[in-house]
């Protein structure tokens, strides 16, 4: 499968670095670049996957505003951070604005084609410098905000691993019709919609570990689930 790739990024040598970094990979395709979100808007064809660097000079559209646009204009690309923040605050604000991926400018070529495949496969990839995050910001959330049964976020797990619908029935030998039902009263209770948005609040809420490995937190202790269950390492991160 080949993975066509919009790069914006405001420095023209680390443009350039980049876009021959992305087509030094397998089955990596550069179909545009923009040093500005605007200008990439003009873009005719539709990527698979933007790279988006946040701190842009160029253009008026930044941060949230620059992935909600790219995504009006391209509903089924999915938009990869690449920038040198390491900040918790823009990390959450780019997934919850409908990022599908962050990773530092501190990246290597494999973590970058594993964050390609990873996204452009309809999962969340968290650099592994940061995805703790992810882990401690849920643990602060108020626990009753909504709660699923343990069907539902078994089928809640297996959408983040990228399992269809058809596949999660074969896999838990229950009807289609019973794995849609399911859906339905997870995006209910859940006020999420998006199979992608599914994605990211079950690696927020520590069903599946964000793409990237994960065993500890910052500050060494056991990284826990929404519900207390203390997680086998070998199952956090794990694709």
């Amino acid at each position: 499968m080949t993975i066509a790739c919009l790069v914006i990024d405001d420095h023209y040598l680390f443009r350039r670095g980049l876009i021959e970094t992305l087509l030094s990979l397998p089955g990596a395709a550069v179909v545009g670049e923009a040093n500005s979100v605007e200008r990439a808007l003009a873009v005719p064809d539709e990527p698979d996957v933007v790279l988006l660097d946040l701190s842009l000079e160029e253009g008026g559209l930044m941060k949230e505003a620059a992935v909600r646009a790219l995504l009006k204009r391209w509903p089924r690309t999915h938009i990869l951070i690449l920038t040198a923040s390491e900040s918790k605050d823009d990390l959450i604000q780019m997934l919850a604005a409908g990022a599908s991926g962050y990773v530092t400018k501190h990246a290597k070529p494999s973590e970058l084609a594993e964050a390609l495949e990873g996204v452009a496969g309809g999962k969340v990839f968290v650099t592994s410098r940061l995805a703790s995050y992810l882990l401690e910001d849920d643990r602060s959330r108020p626990k009753d905000q909504w709660s699923l049964s343990g069907r539902e976020r078994e089928i809640l797990k297996l959408v983040a691993e990228g399992e269809r619908d058809r596949e999660i029935s074969e896999r838990l030998f229950i009807s289609l019709k019973t794995v849609q039902s399911h859906l339905s009263r997870i995006r209910d209770k859940t006020g999420v919609r998006r199979r992608a948005d599914l994605t990211r609040l079950a690696v927020g809420r520590g069903l599946v570990g964000p793409v990237g490995r994960v065993d500890r937190c910052r500050d060494g202790s056991s990284v826990r689930d929404e519900w207390g269950n203390e997680l086998d390492h070998r199952s956090v991160g794990r694709r």
